[in-house]
């Protein structure tokens, strides 16, 4: 589940920056998975209901098109 690429040093940055850029491919692959760990856990939705939960400390408000 590679959804981030970590770097340890300026070096260890450079140097995957120059791999990510040869390889597209694998590049968008992190892209997406970041992008679908976003959606599916930090999105506005998301948080909304979060908040509205813990203000009314309850449960009833599900997530949908028309939050």
């Amino acid at each position: 589940n590679e959804e981030y690429v970590e770097f340890f040093d300026p070096q260890d940055a450079l140097n995957k920056i120059k791999y990510f850029l040869k390889n597209e491919e694998h590049r968008m692959h992190i892209a997406s998975k970041g992008y679908k760990k976003y959606r599916d856990k930090y999105s506005s939705d998301i948080f909304w209901k979060t908040i509205i939960n813990k203000l009314f400390d309850t449960s009833v408000y599900e997530i949908n098109n028309n939050f």
